[in-house]
């Protein structure tokens, strides 16, 4: 009887590239991305971004880009084994332009109570669909949806802030934030108010030191 010696071969099969971009929507135009290389058992890679070459990086690297599109990116791995995988990622990241909007109001400043209609005055179109989001603190109903929002009331004295974010279906926001944007009460504008009584309150300091805090109310006809 004779015996032999069996000899055994291990097959791998060719890696499967994969990675993470972080962000994949750069939503204001020119800028970085970072890519991970999270495909397993991977010894070395190298890639080629929009048109870029990088070779033996480590797992991570960082992108510029600088037009809007949409991006490929290619990512070679060889693993432990000696086995090399190749795999293109088309339309995987994606550049928007910055978009800018901008809102105005028919009153800025007056008497109170004052209702104030709000409207955009920018608007930038985009192939996403947008929904609109207002911010009026201090105002009767401080917070509305919509391109256009029914009027807000102001009924006490102060500057307020009004602020418009608007949101992309692709996940991208944008905000526009005036700051002290619409005024009322505090000076007395007699073309903007309307035929009636008004409270009014007085403090101040003459020159020799002597404080006044007068208060009252006065009418207003027309």
């Amino acid at each position: 009887m004779k015996c032999g010696r069996k000899n055994s071969v291990t097959i791998h099969g060719s890696p499967e590239p994969i990675f993470n971009a972080l962000p994949t929507i750069l939503c204001d135009g020119p800028g970085k991305s970072q890519l991970t290389d999270i495909t397993p058992n991977t010894q070395s890679r190298n890639w080629i971004v929009d048109g870029d070459n990088y070779s033996n990086t480590a797992t991570t690297i960082e992108h510029d880009f600088f037009t809007l599109g949409k991006k490929t990116v290619s990512l070679i791995v060889t693993d432990v084994f000696g086995c090399k995988g190749v795999k293109t990622f088309v339309d995987t990241i994606e550049l928007l332009p910055n978009l800018e909007f901008d809102f105005d109001a028919d009153v800025k400043q007056g008497c109170i109570p004052q209702t104030v209609n709000f409207s955009l005055t920018k608007d930038p179109s985009s192939i996403y669909a947008k929904k609109y989001y207002w911010d009026f603190p201090g105002a009767t109903n401080e917070r509305d949806s919509g391109l256009t929002p029914p009027g807000r009331t102001y009924d006490k004295v102060g500057s307020y802030d009004i602020t418009l974010t608007v949101i992309l279906s692709n996940g991208c926001t944008y905000t526009k934030e005036k700051k002290g944007f619409v005024k009322f009460g505090d000076v007395f504008m007699g073309e903007d108010c309307q035929q009636g009584v008004y409270a009014y309150k007085i403090q101040a300091r003459s020159l020799v030191g002597k404080f006044f805090n007068e208060k009252g109310t006065v009418t207003l006809l027309r």
